[in-house]
C-alpha cells in the first residue's frame, strides 16, 4: 500500500569521501518517516565509494557522473532526477552529518501546516561539541555585502526554541528541503554559483513571496567546514560568492551604502593584516569581489 506522507528525496553528493558518506548513509537508517529515498551522485570517486554504497546500501539510488562537477550542478542532476520520481519534498544534505531519527518528520510537519514556506533547515549542532548550535540558517545583509549565521557557535540553552518556526534569510548549504513545485516555479540552483548556491536560491525565494525558516525541533549535526578544510581560496571563494549575490539582487539604494562600506571594510583589512604582512589575504579577498562582479 502506497504511504499517503510526503515523499522526500534526500540528496547526498560524494567525491572520494567513503568513510563519512557511509556513516552518513548508516545514520538515515534510523530516520523514523516513512516515505523517503535516498539519492547519492557520486563524482567520479575512485576509492572504493561506490562499490561500498552498492554492497551495503542497495535501496540508495546511485547515480554516477561522467565527469567532476560542482557542487550545483551535482544537485541539481539530483533535483532533476527526484522530480522526475515525483518528490514532494527535495532534501539536500552533506555527508559529513548525522541525523536525528525525527528530523524529517519535524520538517514535514511545520511544512504541511503552511505552504508558504518554500525552504526549512534544522537546528544544526556542532559534531564534536553535541549541545552547540553551528548554526540555524541566517540573514542577508546587502547594505553590507555579509551573509550571517543565526545562533553560530552558541550553546543550546533553549533560547530558539520559544517557537516553532524562525523566519530567516537563507538556510544552511549541509540541510535544506525545499518544497518540489516551488522549484518547479522558480527553477533549480543557480548554474553560476559554485559556493553559496543555497543562499541564492532562498534570496529568489523570498523574492518570489515565500518564507524561509529554521525549524528548532528538527536537530542534525554537522562537522564544520569538513570539506573546505583544506581549502587555501576559501577566503576568495566566499568573497566571490557574496560580490555574485549582490550583482544579482542588490538593488540601488544598498548599493548606495555597500560601497562606503566596502571601502572602508578594506582599509581597516589592509590596516589589520598589513601589521601582519599578509596583504595576500587582501588581495584575495579584493580579487573575490571583482571576479564575483564579472560572474
Amino acid at each position: 500500500m502506497k504511504d499517503s506522507s510526503p515523499k522526500v528525496s534526500i540528496i547526498i553528493l560524494n567525491w572520494n569521501q567513503k568513510d563519512l558518506t557511509v556513516a552518513c548513509l548508516k545514520s538515515l537508517l534510523s530516520v523514523d518517516y516513512p516515505n523517503y529515498e535516498v539519492i547519492v551522485i557520486d563524482n567520479v570517486s575512485t576509492d572504493g565509494s561506490c562499490e561500498a554504497i552498492e554492497k551495503h546500501f542497495p535501496s540508495v539510488c546511485l547515480i554516477r557522473s561522467k565527469k567532476k562537477l560542482g557542487i550545483t550542478d551535482s544537485r541539481n542532476i539530483g533535483i532533476d532526477y527526484a522530480l522526475s520520481r515525483s518528490a514532494d519534498y527535495v532534501m539536500f544534505l552533506d555527508n559529513d552529518t548525522d541525523v536525528h531519527k525525527d528530523m524529517l518528520q519535524e520538517l514535514i510537519f511545520e511544512l504541511e501546516k503552511d505552504h508558504r514556506i518554500a525552504v526549512a533547515t534544522p537546528k544544526v549542532y556542532c559534531y564534536d561539541d553535541r549541545n552547540r548550535i553551528w548554526a540555524m540558517g541566517g540573514y542577508m545583509n546587502f547594505y553590507k555585502g555579509r551573509v550571517s549565521l543565526l545562533g553560530y557557535k552558541e550553546m543550546d540553552h533553549g533560547q530558539y526554541d520559544a517557537y516553532p518556526t524562525i523566519e530567516i534569510d537563507h538556510a544552511v548549504g549541509c540541510c535544506l528541503m525545499i518544497r518540489g513545485w516551488v522549484m518547479k516555479k522558480i527553477g533549480k540552483l543557480d548554474p553560476d554559483s559554485y559556493y553559496g548556491e543555497d543562499t541564492e536560491f532562498c534570496i529568489r525565494a523570498q523574492r518570489a513571496g515565500y518564507k524561509i525558516v529554521a525549524i528548532p525541533k528538527a536537530i542534525m549535526w554537522h562537522m564544520e567546514s569538513y570539506s573546505w578544510a583544506d581549502n587555501k581560496n576559501l577566503k576568495y571563494i566566499r568573497s566571490k560568492s557574496v560580490l555574485g549575490l549582490m550583482r544579482k539582487h542588490a538593488k540601488f539604494h544598498h548599493w548606495s551604502v555597500f560601497c562606503f562600506y566596502a571601502l572602508f571594510s578594506i582599509i581597516k583589512i589592509l590596516a589589520s593584516e598589513g601589521t601582519k604582512g599578509d596583504f595576500k589575504t587582501t588581495l584575495s579577498r579584493i580579487k573575490g569581489a571583482f571576479d564575483g562582479m564579472q560572474t
